[in-house]
């Protein structure tokens, strides 16, 4: 599917992230009881359902009851304490992280592009392309933009943030409803994402692209067949691309037990 140079220009929205960072982001985050005390911490968030079993436990715990109204303040409160990234202190003040990250999430398992929901995520450096012998490649110095991005996602807690996300699971229930979506779950939607996004492949060299009026196509068949989801990630670079792999795998694993 063709993409505009203007979208290449001032920096098309990546996943995540689902991933690339919405993903994580929201994974991340987690409600917590009221501000009558000190802000819980992840390691403090205990749970009906953690039982001992020899050297085992329960990794799953009883979703909390909190509403996706009042979701927004009570997920800030814990964000904080799963990565130190600078960055990523940044991202959570945006509002409507639930429903965000269930947009996000929806439309990445579609195959679709994010961008519209990830308007706080903008990379402003311009996207480059060399020439050699009449033909156009990627400039590599363009995969940079993205560094920033892919260090907060491996920056992430992998453990807590996936026990904040069961924590979480009444208010993305319920911005998965308000999509339109009252009666299917939303967890196969998410593996669904993350398995889309596994399949980016990392490239290693130069990746032609072909130059149209207002678009760029890729001209290897086989990544122009990509969704526009993956697309996303594989403009990344090699590098990130297999930074944010990486970290996903992690997610996939402990999410799917």
């Amino acid at each position: 599917m063709e993409e505009s140079k203007k979208v290449w220009v001032t920096g098309s929205i990546i996943l995540i992230l689902l991933v690339a960072v919405f993903l994580i982001y929201f994974l991340v985050i987690s409600p917590s009881r009221k501000i009558e005390e000190e802000p819980l911490k992840v390691e403090e968030i205990k749970t009906t359902a953690e039982t001992e079993i020899g050297e085992e436990k329960v990794a799953r715990p009883e979703a909390l009851d909190i509403s996706l109204a009042e979701s927004d303040r009570r997920l800030r409160e814990l964000a904080q304490n799963l990565s130190l990234h600078p960055f990523f202190a940044r991202w959570i003040k945006t509002d409507g992280l639930i429903q965000r990250f269930v947009a996000v999430v929806n439309n990445i398992a579609q195959g679709e592009s994010p961008r519209p929901h990830l308007d706080f995520l903008k990379v402003n450096e311009k996207f480059k392309t060399t020439k050699e012998d009449g033909r156009c490649y990627i400039d590599p110095a363009s995969y940079k933009r993205y560094d920033v991005l892919a260090d907060v996602f491996a920056s992430l807690d992998t453990e807590g943030c996936v026990r904040l996300y069961w924590l979480f699971q009444k208010p993305i229930k319920e911005a998965y409803a308000e999509l339109g979506y009252p009666h299917q779950e939303f967890h196969p939607v998410l593996l669904k994402a993350i398995k889309e996004l596994l399949k980016v492949p990392v490239v290693e060299g130069k990746i032609e692209v072909v130059p149209r009026v207002t678009t760029y196509v890729y001209k290897q068949e086989e990544l122009e067949k990509l969704s526009d989801a993956q697309k996303h990630l594989l403009r990344m670079g090699p590098s990130n691309v297999e930074i944010i792999e990486t970290k996903l795998q992690e997610f996939y694993e402990a999410l799917k037990k």
